[in-house]
């Protein structure tokens, strides 16, 4: 189980940086492909998806707020692992 209190900012699947001064991504930022760390991550996120998926493991994501944490970016996990555990869609539960 994993807590996030916010997004990653250090690492391979890093969100947003550690200056205050650069603001987390928008879906306009993803939407115009200018979202700095977006395609990074997402590429990195889809590695652990992969080795959850091939394991038979299953990713479910709790969450409050999706655009805070780098949800979007981590939904490959939960699709994958949905997929291969035959459950129809992924799971998203949101507070």
């Amino acid at each position: 189980m994993g807590f996030a209190g916010g997004p990653a900012t250090e690492g391979p699947g890093m969100v947003v940086g550690n200056e205050l001064k650069e603001p987390i991504h928008s879906h306009r930022d993803i939407e115009w492909d200018s979202a700095k760390h977006y395609k990074p991550a997402l590429k990195f996120y889809e590695g652990p998806a992969r080795r959850a998926s091939n394991n038979g493991h299953a990713v479910d994501l709790f969450a409050g707020c999706l655009d805070q944490v780098g949800l979007l970016e981590m939904n490959k996990a939960s699709c994958a692992c949905s997929i291969r555990t035959t459950r129809t869609s992924c799971r998203w539960i949101l507070m």
